[in-house]
Formats: structure tokens, C-alpha cells, sequence
């Protein structure tokens, strides 16, 4: 990566591999990712005040609805950003504006239910979380925390596979859930590590808040869902045809590999 590492040409005939491919991605979108995960993380703001107003008044039922509430706002902001870190992972043509813009546009209907779900979701683990760890006199064992983080962790791997198929195809919410079931015991060892990484990533965020608000616009969102999906990409492209259903669908967005110049169209 010309950011941090000496760059290598792209190979003419498709894509580097393993961590090559890494920073291959994040050389050519880490100015996207960025914004992008400015906007979602900006997003957040309406959640994060009715959190704030819960915990004051400590009131579980002003935690829902900032979870319902703040939840729908950041859903089609959060979809968008996936879209994108999908988009670079395939090397669709296009600039990530547009591509940002018309992705909000036309599916921002579709993002309310799922964000007002992962909302209520985060509202409940974070307002539960202050409760036991924060407020409560009694220190927690270890069996708890155990406990804690392993059911955080398998959330976690449902809500990564749902919104990646969110994401990339048109399909009930019934389907979505079986194929996330599925897919996370034909895949159980990446699943649960990609989704153990990023429940480790927000203990840590949340270990050193509120200093890590200073990075968290910047790195937050973004660089963990980059991650996680770098990782599982290969295997949702085996389980779901990623790339032959796109190529079937939406040729527009098929890359075109040339040896002489970047494959991408950019603005």
C-alpha cells in the first residue's frame, strides 16, 4: 500500500492474493472507507443522545426507543457503507460517490426494519452492559463475562451474515435468517472469529472511551466491517455466488481487468 508499504502492480489478469489484496483495496478505497464511515458513524449521533438520555434518567424504555429510533436513521447509512466495502471487495466500476448516493436513495426502505433491530439490539447490550459492569457494586465473575462475550459473538455472526446478504440480494427476511444459519455452521470457525474479532474491537473501544471517540470517527466503523468482510469474502462468494449473480444481473458492475491501467473507474 503507497500509504504504509511499497507498491505492487496490480496483476493483469485479475487480483492479488491474501494480504497483498489487502492493502490493494485499501491503497485504492481507504479515502472512500473513510467517508464513508464518517457519514455512518455521524449517523449515530440521534442514538447516542437518546442513550445518553436513558442513562440519566436510567430508563430502559428511553433506550428502546432511541434503539428503534436511532436504529432506522443509521440503517440505510450503514447499508450504504457495506455496499461499498462489497463493492471494493468485487472491484465494481463506478465512483464511490454515485455509487454512495444512489445507494441511499434506492434502498433506504429497505435498511429502517433491519437498523431499528440491530438499534434495539445495541441499545439493550449497552444499557444491560452499564448495569451489570458499571453500576452494579458487585464485581462480575468470570463465567459471566465468558458468557457475555460468547453470546455477543454469536449475535454478532447473525448480523454480519444478515446484513451481507442484505446488502447483495433481494430475498425475505425469513430466508435471510436460514441462510444465515447455514452459512455460520458450514463456515463456524470464520464466522465466529470475524465475528469474536469485532466484539473484541468494541470492548476495546469502550475500554478507553472517551478517548477513543477522538479515533472512532475515523476508524470505527469502517475498518472493523472491512476487515471482517475481507475475510469472509471468499466464503460468501462460495456460498451465495456473489460475483456469478452480479455478473448475471447487473453487468454494469463486472470489472474490467486490463494489464496496462487500474482496473477501476473512479472519479
Amino acid at each position: 500500500m503507497g500509504l504504509f508499504f511499497p507498491s505492487d502492480p496490480i496483476p493483469a489478469n485479475g487480483r492479488a492474493k491474501g494480504f497483498d489484496r489487502y492493502r490493494e483495496i485499501l491503497e485504492r478505497d481507504w479515502t472512500h472507507f473513510i467517508l464513508g464511515g464518517l457519514v455512518s458513524t455521524a449517523a449515530f449521533i440521534p442514538f447516542g443522545i437518546g442513550m445518553g438520555i436513558a442513562f440519566a434518567s436510567s430508563s430502559f424504555l428511553i433506550a428502546l426507543t432511541a434503539g428503534i429510533a436511532g436504529g432506522a436513521f443509521v440503517g440505510p447509512f450503514l447499508y450504504s457503507l457495506i455496499d461499498g466495502i462489497f463493492r471494493a471487495l468485487r472491484d465494481a466500476p463506478g465512483p464511490w460517490m454515485q455509487n454512495y448516493y444512489r445507494s441511499v436513495r434506492k434502498n433506504w426502505k429497505s435498511a429502517l426494519l433491519p437498523g431499528s433491530v440491530l438499534g434495539v439490539f445495541l441499545s439493550t447490550v449497552i444499557f444491560m452492559g452499564m448495569q451489570m459492569f458499571i453500576w452494579s457494586e458487585a464485581a462480575q465473575t468470570a463465567g459471566t463475562v465468558i458468557l457475555v462475550l460468547t453470546s455477543l459473538t454469536l449475535s454478532a455472526m447473525l448480523f454480519t451474515t444478515y446484513w451481507a446478504q442484505l446488502v447483495l440480494f433481494e430475498q425475505s427476511a425469513s430466508a435471510r435468517l436460514k441462510n444465515c444459519l447455514l452459512f455460520g455452521i458450514k463456515y463456524f470457525k470464520k464466522t465466529f472469529g470475524t465475528a469474536f474479532l469485532q466484539v473484541l474491537f468494541w470492548v476495546i473501544i469502550a475500554l478507553f472511551f472517551p478517548w477513543s471517540g477522538f479515533i472512532l470517527p475515523f476508524i470505527g466503523l469502517w475498518t472493523i466491517l472491512f476487515l471482517t468482510f475481507f475475510f469472509l469474502y471468499d466464503s460468501l462468494n462460495e456460498a451465495f455466488s456473489i460475483e456469478e449473480e452480479i455478473k448475471k444481473h447487473f453487468p454494469e458492475q463486472v470489472p474490467k481487468y486490463t494489464e496496462d491501467i487500474d482496473f477501476r473507474i473512479d472519479e
